[in-house]
């Protein structure tokens, strides 16, 4: 049995089973009786007796107060994969009477936990701190807590479920971005960066990079003249700004197979979705592929961040499907730069640009890992 069956088997078994030193005592109660019948041994028949007796009075005692405790367990809010999260279980006796020798048990598909407590006051409530790591995105089932005793003689082991199943959604843990550097990348990546500085991808209210200084023109605003350089010119000088890609954002994933491709892409995504949504009031949109593909669209902040990583801990692991490129409309914006993540060149990044009837940036992860731009969890 493997080891992940084996502490699934382990955290969802409740009731009475003897414990190694009871079935040795079973052991020897089997034998002595055996010889003291078969031989007319009256001592070791008695003997043999009284410890049947004895351990049949364990399995009545053992663990009788255990009903009166509770459990509860407390997760952050947030729960990435791979990364660890803080895990508190809180145990109370609500009896009037102290509870001794307990073992408690926190356990799931991937993690077992446990503490042992001497002595449980009355009416009191201890707390248990650690840090649970989930591998993966996606739900995560935690069972129920247990609490586990063989107390007074240690011949039987009772089990019993002192707090209820926990299910949590685990989001895919995002990478490290570099935000400028991927403006900068996006700007040499994209072929049709004279008509983009023609007639502008930026938000209105988006910032512009100070390119340099060049004489006053028909037409340029005059809150952009420098006038200590005009003054020492002679001539009026402006500020020349080079427009940048809006914060207004279009991420459509491509098609892949495999566990390790898919995990890719939603690594890129996600690391792309957590940076974008630090600020709040920009347009972000995400397009997934499979039955029935999906648009997402929104603006950015803590809201949306949390809705769009949630939809991505939930995706497949082994197929994204087909791209959305139905759902792509030309109603999405002129100030809405789109960005196609693949593992390699595809012919999806045309058939977007033909769909919408503007320029469209690929991005593969290997190659942004490569120029330092994004760094994978």
């Amino acid at each position: 049995m493997s080891d992940t069956a084996d502490s699934l088997r382990r955290a969802h078994w409740t009731g009475w089973r003897p414990t190694h030193e009871g079935r040795y005592w079973l052991g020897i109660v089997v034998i002595l009786l055996t010889v003291g019948i078969v031989k007319n041994i009256n001592l070791l028949t008695l003997v043999g007796f009284v410890m049947l007796a004895i351990i049949a009075l364990s399995s009545l005692v053992v663990g009788r107060r255990l009903k009166w405790l509770e459990g509860r367990r407390v997760l952050e809010e947030t729960i990435l994969a791979g990364s660890p999260t803080r895990l508190e279980v809180r145990l109370t006796n609500s009896s009037t009477k102290p509870i001794r020798a307990v073992r408690l048990e926190d356990g799931g598909e991937a993690h077992q936990f446990g503490w042992y407590l001497d002595k449980i006051d009355p009416k009191n409530r201890q707390n248990f701190l650690t840090e649970v790591t989930l591998p993966q995105r996606g739900w995560y089932n935690f069972a129920p807590l247990a609490a586990i005793s063989s107390y007074p003689f240690g011949l039987w082991q009772r089990r019993v479920f002192i707090g209820t199943p926990t299910r949590v959604l685990v989001l895919p843990r995002p990478g490290k971005l570099q935000r400028d550097r991927l403006r900068q990348y996006l700007r040499g990546r994209d072929p049709y960066g004279e008509r983009i500085r023609r007639h502008g991808w930026r938000h209105e209210t988006a910032q512009a990079d100070f390119h340099g200084l060049r004489p006053f023109r028909l037409g340029d605003s005059p809150r952009w003249i420098h006038w200590r350089t005009s003054a020492r010119r002679g001539e009026l000088m402006v500020r020349e700004f080079e427009d940048i890609p809006g914060e207004d954002l279009l991420l459509v994933l491509d098609s892949a197979e495999g566990s390790e491709q898919v995990e890719a892409l939603i690594s890129l995504a996600a690391t792309i979705i957590w940076e974008w949504n630090q600020r709040r009031g920009d347009r972000f949109l995400l397009g997934l592929g499979g039955e029935p593909a999906e648009l997402h669209d929104g603006l950015t902040g803590p809201e949306h961040l949390r809705a769009l990583l949630e939809r991505l801990a939930l995706l497949p692991r082994d197929n994204l499907g087909p791209a959305p490129v139905a759902l792509l409309s030309e109603a999405i914006p002129p100030t809405v730069a789109v960005v196609v993540l693949s593992l390699g060149e595809t012919d999806l990044t045309a058939q977007v640009e033909a769909r919408l009837h503007r320029p469209v940036t690929l991005l593969i992860p290997e190659q942004l890992e490569g120029s330092g731009v994004y760094t994978p969890p």
